[in-house]
């Protein structure tokens, strides 16, 4: 899906009840440290160690909302 949405950052989500127009950016440094940091997940040691592995830092994707 991050492939996707690199070429059409341009998005809609949907949550219960409504759907949000949102545009997808990769996190700053600053706030992709902040972010994996404060991501309470109970798999999130798991990721941490999936990440370890990688060659590349694994992106973090921000979802703004956007104007429809």
């Amino acid at each position: 899906w991050w492939l996707n949405l690199q070429a059409r950052p341009d998005a809609t989500v949907e949550l219960p009840g409504e759907h949000r127009a949102v545009r997808a950016r990769v996190a700053t440094p600053a706030e992709r440290e902040q972010l994996w940091q404060d991501w309470q997940l109970p798999w999130k040691g798991d990721l941490d160690a999936y990440a370890a592995n990688r060659t590349h830092e694994t992106q973090l994707v921000v979802l703004e909302p956007r104007d429809t």
